[in-house]
């Protein structure tokens, strides 16, 4: 069959115009992958914050590093141990500033505790399956669990706070009015052998408080040894942050 000069005009034009779109997208392409690297290497804008606040007195001359990691009370080889735990508080009086602040520590102890048991628990749980049992269980570990830990918390001690006297800058400063709040870091200090003890306690309080023997007996098998795994998983963490 032979084909017409019109045919093969017609061919030229696509194989043209085809031609012309691929270098296109390629250009394209590159366009937009040359752009990106401009993005990339463009230098890092860095936001400057100000304080809302000035410091006009404090407790120590310089801000204390265990502030950020609590463990650096101690020295390496006694931080293997113990667990440390930290909070903070603000208030106009510095004694119920450092109060709170400790009470916001040993809080902090109970609620790592019972969160512990808690996710020890519902791991252990065959499947991941909820039932009656399971949900008995996480209800008073989310709602009693962490109390009945604060109530029988023995051996944690306070071994460092920091307070500061700060000034909050606002614009009742240009009329004379100075509004003034103390600011408290507090550590708590607690042997790893009295977290065990605080731990086996919390779950005897835990399977006591189930009204089933399923459910007793569940929380006694699955949470067995439950200490020593939390010792394990704290060794190398030794520490716990603040919370907000």
């Amino acid at each position: 069959m032979k084909v017409s000069a019109k045919n093969k005009v017609f061919s030229l034009l696509l194989t043209s115009v085809a031609f012309t779109m691929l270098v296109v997208q390629v250009g394209c392409s590159s366009s937009k992958k040359s752009e990106d690297e401009d993005i990339l290497n463009e230098p890092e804008v860095k936001h400057e914050f100000k304080l809302d606040y000035e410091v006009i007195e404090a407790s120590e001359t310089v801000v204390p590093k265990w502030i950020k990691k609590p463990s650096m009370v101690d020295s390496e080889e006694k931080r293997k141990n113990y667990t440390y735990y930290i909070n903070e508080s603000e208030n106009v009086n510095l004694r119920l500033c450092e109060k709170s602040a400790v009470a916001r520590a040993a809080s902090h102890i109970g609620g790592e505790i019972s969160q512990f048991l808690k996710n020890t628990y519902t791991e252990g749980v065959s499947g991941g399956s909820r039932g009656e049992v399971v949900d008995e269980v996480s209800t008073y570990a989310d709602e009693k669990l962490t109390q009945d830990i604060e109530a029988n918390i023995f051996g944690a001690t306070l071994v460092k706070k920091y307070w500061e006297k700060r000034v909050l800058k606002s614009d009742d400063d240009k009329e004379g009015k100075k509004d003034v709040k103390y600011k408290c870091y507090s550590v708590l200090r607690m042997s790893l052998k009295d977290t065990e003890k605080a731990i086996e306690l919390a779950k005897n309080k835990l399977m006591n408080a189930q009204k089933t023997f399923e459910a007793k007996n569940q929380v006694e098998t699955l949470l067995k040894g439950a200490g020593k795994k939390f010792q394990e998983a704290n060794l190398n963490k030794g520490e716990s942050q603040v919370e907000n």
